[in-house]
């Protein structure tokens, strides 16, 4: 059965919109742990910030990967497309940290640069931040029985 070429086009087009709306999360931030340990193992801050808690690398991804399995899927995708973007902006800037990009990251309010606006990485960072604060009061909270 032969479809008419506009059919082809709309669904194409359909498909496209669809895609387009959703966070996007790269192929490699796929994994919430693999993520965390991608963004924090190589951020001396961080790790700093851990060890004076009595915490470290592992909880933290630990509760990183707790917070996200606690949100809805596009929360748990954004949450993700921030980790991928500042991972992403961190190493082609050649910054030391997580918090030199984010701070860049927040300096473009639009999303013009990074492609997240304001409200987008605020609510993408927000667990993020929880699962730093949550492994240092109390870093086997998080941690699998």
């Amino acid at each position: 059965m032969r479809r008419a070429p506009g059919l082809a086009l709309a669904g194409a087009v359909a498909a496209v919109a669809a895609c387009a709306s959703a966070p996007e999360v790269p192929q490699a931030a796929a994994d919430p742990a693999a993520t965390c340990h991608a963004m924090f193992d190589g951020d001396a801050d961080i790790q700093q910030q851990l060890a004076n808690a009595g915490s470290d690398g592992n909880a933290l991804c630990a509760c990183f990967v707790s917070e996200h399995a606690a949100l809805d899927p596009d929360g748990a995708a954004n949450m993700l497309a921030v980790a991928a973007k500042v991972i992403e902006v961190r190493d082609a800037k050649g910054f030391a940290t997580v918090e030199e990009a984010v701070e860049l990251m927040e300096d473009d309010r639009d999303g013009a640069a990074y492609g997240f606006p304001s409200e987008r990485l605020k609510a993408g960072g927000e667990p993020i931040e929880e699962a730093i604060l949550r492994a240092q009061r109390d870093p086997a909270g998080c941690m699998a029985p």
